[in-house]
């Protein structure tokens, strides 16, 4: 895919003086399509009590 690709890679941590920070952060793809509600449901529930 392309988030595997080095081509992203090379992309997401071409950024100056940034590289070394960008290079060394960890990327994750998140595949669930319903995250953004389980999350504002999980805090809606967090903020109740």
């Amino acid at each position: 895919t392309f988030l595997e690709s080095e081509h992203f890679l090379q992309a997401f941590s071409n950024k100056g003086r940034f590289v070394k920070l960008l290079n060394d952060m960890p990327i994750s793809v998140i595949l669930n399509p319903g995250c953004a509600l389980i999350g504002a449901a999980s805090r809606g529930l967090e903020k109740s009590k």
